[in-house]
């Protein structure tokens, strides 16, 4: 255990020297996964005194390069994302991606000891691969985190993750976000993200 999280905190170290652009968007899945599993280890450690506003911060980047943010944004409003002007895409991208960025600064606020492990990788029937890993709380309990990943520009990035195993992040956003939108239409979508957004950074 005491070697892993040496790995681990070595990893935390690691990606303070190295742009994270040049480790994620070269890498190959797993190490994808093991390089924001880095950076989201070292917000949790300095999650009190950065705050929401710097977990952001440092969160940003790295989500940004290691998920494929426009094409999750794509997914999660088709097939209406069919008839959106370029403008209303950029819109949907960019409060998506902020969408995104505030959960995880808002959802990995604190640190008690927990560590990230890399299980596995699978692929599936479709040329993406599934990156298996888990999050192994202070009190000895995991819970599993799996990444599927898609080939990007020569690299791979995240999609979409299942929480527990089994639990669609994406699905999940697709059902609120597709269904406000048919709806309530593209404004109401945007000004909805934007209230959830301000609720978590003042959580």
């Amino acid at each position: 255990m005491r070697t892993r999280l040496r790995r681990v905190l070595f990893g935390v170290l690691l990606a303070a020297l190295i742009p994270f652009s040049v480790a994620a968007g070269q890498g190959q899945p797993r190490a994808v996964i093991e390089q924001f599993h880095s950076v989201l280890l070292g917000v949790m450690q300095e999650a009190s005194s950065l705050g929401f506003q710097g977990r952001y911060d440092r969160l940003a980047p790295a989500i940004e390069e290691s998920f494929n943010l426009p094409l999750m944004a794509q997914w999660i409003v088709w097939p209406q994302w069919k008839k959106l002007d370029e403008d209303q895409r950029n819109l949907l991208v960019d409060a998506f991606s902020r969408m995104t960025i505030a959960t995880y600064a808002a959802r990995f606020d604190d640190y008690s000891g927990q560590r990230f492990e890399v299980l596995a990788e699978e692929e599936t029937k479709r040329e993406d691969v599934l990156v298996k890993s888990r999050i192994i709380k202070s009190n000895g309990e995991p819970v599993l985190l799996n990444y599927l990943m898609h080939p990007d520009g020569g690299g791979w990035r995240i999609i979409d993750i299942h929480l527990k195993g089994k639990f669609s992040e994406l699905a999940t956003r697709k059902a609120d976000y597709g269904s406000v939108l048919r709806r309530e239409g593209f404004d109401i979508l945007l000004r909805k993200i934007d209230q959830k957004i301000e609720k978590l950074a003042k959580e």
